[in-house]
């Protein structure tokens, strides 16, 4: 089996940051909890997910198209901490470092990013099986140079956003172990408390849920997400948007239904005049909550290949940063060798 690991690398930044403490710095007084927090959760996905192709992907600070079609996007968000944001590039550096592929994309999330990655392994995965043609010269040679004869894509994330592209189990959301220092749930809805290693797949998500991932940002076009200041359906809260969604599907089958007058049993005039006064809003806040899988750029599977890397260096920037526990959870010879076995 070739397992694709994905990472949502701002995701588990933020989350380190505000999970381990503070006073995690170098004798030199850098501050490294986030960088440390980062690299801990890296290796131990590494470990536990075994993947024969990995990738990390970042967020860029420059606005995306979400602003230019909504500029209330994100409004509310305070800015994050400095003492997070320098150590950003450190983060960068130990990716680099692992000789690990980084993909980030001017204009658009981190999200968009994986989205998009994701629909690239899994098109050509099911191209390679029915036998089909692929499209372009860059398409073709990703599948010249990875012939699976069975994939996974798991995404490290935090972040439940990235939930609508679960897909069956063979497109899975792991959410990253819960340090000491954070017993908190990730998911603010929709699901139980997670254990330390969570996978959802589309089974445990429609279990919690009640519809399937691929209709989460309808849910979103319904409730809204203060967090991203999406502004959804005004006075339509989570649970009338589950039970929407649930009964009827994604928001233009909702609409249709309510041109019939049905609408919940338990509901009435009220929730038609709320559904009728807030469609644009409702459309346009699926726009802003759906991940866009078709940013311009072009998954290598040569280059996402679990390659090895410069131990020495890895082990020079690990004692620069005082991280000598963590040289204990580095990917070992014996694991490049079993990927080298797998792929060939």
């Amino acid at each position: 089996m070739k397992k694709l690991l994905l990472i949502d690398g701002h995701s588990l930044i933020h989350r380190a940051y505000h999970a381990y403490p503070r006073t995690l710095a170098t004798k030199t007084g850098e501050l490294t909890n986030a960088v440390y927090g980062f690299t801990n959760i890296l290796l131990t996905a590494i470990a536990e997910v075994q993947p024969t192709h990995l990738a990390v992907t970042f967020d860029l600070p420059k606005p995306t198209f979400r602003q230019a079609m909504f500029v209330g996007y994100k409004r509310s968000r305070v800015k994050p901490d400095d003492e997070l944001i320098t150590q950003i590039p450190r983060v960068k550096e130990v990716v680099k470092t692992l000789n690990i592929p980084i993909y980030e994309v001017e204009g658009f999330e981190a999200d968009d990013v994986i989205g998009t990655l994701c629909r690239q392994a899994t098109e050509i995965q099911v191209k390679r099986l029915k036998g089909q043609q692929v499209k372009n010269q860059a398409e073709f040679s990703s599948l010249s140079t990875f012939q699976p004869v069975s994939l996974s894509v798991i995404i490290l994330s935090s972040d439940r956003d990235l939930m609508q592209l679960i897909c069956g189990d063979r497109v899975v959301v792991k959410l990253p172990a819960r340090s000491s220092h954070q017993q908190r749930t990730v998911l603010r809805s929709g699901g139980p408390s997670s254990s330390d290693s969570d996978i959802w797949d589309e089974k445990r998500f429609i279990t919690d849920w009640g519809f399937s991932p691929k209709l989460l940002p309808d849910y979103k076009a319904l409730a809204g997400d203060q967090s991203d200041d999406i502004p959804g359906v005004k006075g339509i809260g989570e649970k009338t948007a589950k039970e929407l969604v649930s009964a009827y599907g994604d928001i233009d089958n909702i609409y249709r239904q309510l041109l019939k007058g049905r609408t919940l049993p338990r509901q009435g005039p009220t929730l038609i005049k709320k559904l009728a006064d807030g469609q644009d809003s409702a459309q346009l806040s699926k726009q802003l909550a759906t991940i866009d899988t078709n940013v311009p750029i072009q998954l290598d599977w040569k280059q996402t290949q679990i390659h090895e890397y410069d131990k020495s260096k890895v082990m020079k920037l690990f004692e620069e940063l005082e991280f000598r526990s963590l040289s204990k959870k580095l990917p070992n010879d014996k694991y490049e060798q079993e990927v080298q076995e797998a792929l060939f």
